[in-house]
């Protein structure tokens, strides 16, 4: 749920004045022992009535010292797919191009049929395997059946449709980013100069490879990634590893009191999965396709595993919103009311 927005500083309790100072400052015992007493007898009802319908306001409150530091935002994450762009749209156009490569060789598939391959391949496999690796092989089993290439050739061309789809995948991402992507990441890069700002992402894509987003990036962790697959999300380790990567990036601030907040669509990918490695997780809501994503190949079993992880990523929201252009706010009002930085276990 949503943190209070506090618009105050937070609350520092002042010093009570001694008894020897009360008793130098009035004249009469019975005067004191009157003030005493009615203090000591207002009805602690009252203030807990007062206060009973906002328990996340006593949250929010800390008692400051002189020793304490004030936390602040470190790293910024966001998802890709489905959080900056339209995923759907995206994989169309870039299958589309891979598709239009085999065309010219001889090779005529169509999209329903390429996918339809790629899913049959995925669930006759025990093992996990990389996007990239299961396109490669369905990419392989069409040109093998329709063209009596030698496997030199094969392979070859194999590498060249992945690399024209991967190309495209680029390209159609900043044809389809939601029309609030670029005014979102420009306001918060103007709001936080020295902050990390991260990609997490399961797939191939990667904001650095993309010009218009490419400024606002510092990394892009991806669970095809050597050193993290088979760790993608929702696994901790592709969230590991992006703390590693923004320690390593930004060694001058100090850890210990900084805050991570990642931003994403999927409640069990982005919301729960960031959320139990330390990170505030904003559920980004109403970006996505309705739709359900055609290029999936998760088999039926992981489908429904999915499904009961949802209920665990919504009980683990830290801010809902539903557009991008919600999203400085959202932030802003979870710096305000951080109570905790990044987990000591992953900063240091």
């Amino acid at each position: 749920m949503s943190p209070v927005n506090l618009s105050s500083k937070p609350t520092k309790l002042v010093a009570p004045v001694s008894v020897k100072g009360v008793w130098k400052q009035t004249r009469s015992r019975f005067l004191v022992e009157l003030w005493i007493f009615l203090l000591l007898s207002l009805p602690v009802s009252a203030f807990i009535g007062k206060y009973a319908g906002a328990p996340r306001l006593f949250s929010r409150l800390r008692m400051t010292s002189k020793s304490e530091k004030a936390l602040s935002l470190g790293i910024l994450s966001f998802d890709l797919d489905d959080t900056l762009f339209s995923t759907n749209a995206v994989i169309k156009d870039a299958n589309q191009a891979m598709l239009e490569k085999l065309r010219r060789h001889g090779v005529d598939v169509q999209e329903e049929e390429f996918l339809d391959a790629t899913r049959q391949i995925r669930r006759s496999l025990d093992g996990p395997i990389t996007y990239t690796s299961l396109r490669k092989m369905t990419i392989a089993q069409f040109i093998l059946m329709t063209a009596a290439f030698s496997k030199e050739k094969c392979d070859a061309l194999v590498d060249e449709c992945f690399d024209i789809w991967l190309h495209e995948r680029h390209r159609a991402a900043e044809r389809h980013l939601f029309p609030q992507t670029l005014n979102c990441l420009s306001i918060l890069k103007e709001m936080y100069p020295d902050v990390c700002f991260a990609a997490i992402t399961n797939g191939r894509g990667n904001p650095l490879y993309m010009p218009a987003l490419a400024n606002f990036f510092d990394f892009c962790v991806s669970g095809e990634d050597h050193g993290v697959f088979p760790e993608r999300k929702p696994a901790p380790g592709i969230y590991k590893a992006s703390l590693s990567k923004y320690k390593d990036l930004y060694p001058h601030h100090d850890h210990d009191s900084r805050i991570w907040i990642h931003v994403g669509d999927c409640l069990v990918n982005d919301v729960g999965a960031s959320a139990n490695v330390g990170a505030y997780a904003v559920w980004l809501s109403g970006e996505a396709d309705a739709v359900d994503p055609k290029w999936s190949t998760a088999t039926t079993s992981e489908q429904y595993t999915r499904q009961l992880k949802e209920d665990d990523g919504r009980e683990k929201i830290a801010v809902r919103i539903s557009c991008l252009s919600e999203l400085p706010a959202a932030v802003v009002d979870l710096v305000e009311g951080a109570l905790q930085p990044v987990p000591l276990s992953l900063s240091s």
